[in-house]
């Protein structure tokens, strides 16, 4: 009988400690939330839904803090504004997380517009069906913020972020899942971090592409890092002004018929890999063939670099072209998967190509060519 009535106990403890962790979804006791202009905290108020953003969007132009167990539901079409004075903590707990979600279809998620110190730690996000956004979570401007055992969920017809120039995302120990692609980068964007994340996307690969979805123009310094993820690039890479550095170890997946160029004689390409992490440019399948290097002026170092699937039906044109007064130097790379007559080809007497590239790289037939105008 004693041990009987301890169980109960255990079990009764168990329940109460459940319905605790998990809310119901009951907007009785909901609150509308108006715009944030001073320093405002959201507390966990109801054993439903605390809040509810209808009618309009919810502008942050203060601190807002969102303490453990909040529940946040948002209507149809609209979304959350975090604005430069404004700010968002938001700090749950495992067994406490605190929720942002739609109320039936879908919301058009966050966007933080030149905002920093935001952080987001044990927070849910999710949305249902497609929305007219580009992600669920979006950075403009100078925005910085950090998530930390995070959860997002969606629709395979947006993207989970979009991080514009000179924004900052920091993201670890977290999920994403259920989006077209976790990541939408432009030219500029920086991601941290990236540490103990699972990703469960139709894509699981970053995309760099302008929100706009106009060509990709390089016209100050652009750094491509290796992030663990392949990136796609759905649009001819220019590179106008300054350099484009590509690191070692990472994979750019182009787009079919696509093509990098230089347009002058002040900007560098540097691709630095290695023998043990090479930087692979490829197409996204064995059968689509992307266009190569074009090499218009400027300066051009690619090291331990596979070039992969590009097709020339030019036979004056290769899988790196160098016109006028464009200067290559490429070593330790492999040709070997193209269809190209030749592999390096230059147009132009004043052309230059390091005197070794026959010797330092790895070709199948088609070397290096010269067809001099």
């Amino acid at each position: 009988m004693k041990m009987l009535h301890s169980n109960i106990v255990f079990l009764a403890l168990i329940c109460l400690f459940l319905s605790h962790c998990k809310k119901d979804t009951d907007l009785g006791e909901a609150l509308v939330l108006r715009s944030v202009i001073n320093k405002t905290t959201l507390k966990n108020h109801s054993k439903g839904i605390d809040y509810i953003i209808q009618a309009n969007d919810f502008n942050v132009n203060g601190e807002l803090i969102i303490e453990p167990g909040v529940e946040i539901v948002i209507d149809n079409n609209l979304k959350i504004n975090i604005n430069s004075k404004g700010s968002i903590t938001a700090k749950g707990l495992k067994n406490e997380p605190i929720v942002f979600k739609s109320r039936q279809l879908a919301w058009k998620g966050l966007v933080f517009d030149h905002s920093k110190n935001n952080s987001f730690e044990h927070v849910k996000f999710s949305t249902h069906e497609s929305s007219n956004n580009k992600a669920l979570i979006s950075f403009k401007g100078d925005s910085k913020v950090s998530f930390n055992y995070c959860e997002f969920s969606g629709s395979q017809q947006i993207n989970g972020f979009f991080i514009g120039p000179s924004a900052t995302l920091e993201l670890n120990n977290s999920v994403i899942s259920n989006f077209k692609y976790p990541f939408q980068f432009e030219f500029g964007a920086q991601l941290n971090g990236l540490i103990n994340n699972r990703i469960y996307c139709l894509y699981n690969q970053i995309l760099i592409e302008n929100e706009d979805e106009t060509q990709l123009i390089v016209n100050k310094t652009v750094r491509i890092k290796h992030l663990g993820l392949d990136y796609f690039i759905p649009s001819d890479i220019l590179v106008e002004n300054d350099s484009l550095i590509i690191e070692k170890g990472t994979t750019l997946i182009m787009k079919e018929n696509t093509e990098i160029r230089t347009s002058n004689n002040d900007v560098l390409l540097s691709f630095l890999g290695n023998k043990q992490s090479p930087i692979i440019i490829k197409t996204g399948h064995e059968k689509q063939y992307w266009n190569g290097l074009k090499i218009n002026g400027g300066k051009a170092n690619l090291f331990f670099i596979n070039f992969e699937g590009v097709i020339q039906t030019d036979t004056f044109l290769g899988v790196i072209t160098v016109f006028n007064n464009g200067n290559l130097n490429v070593k330790y790379s492999n040709f070997l998967k193209n269809k190209t007559l030749c592999s390096v080809v230059t147009r132009n007497f004043l052309s230059k190509v390091n005197s070794d590239v026959n010797i330092n790289n790895f070709f199948n037939k088609s070397k290096y060519c010269s067809y001099l105008k």
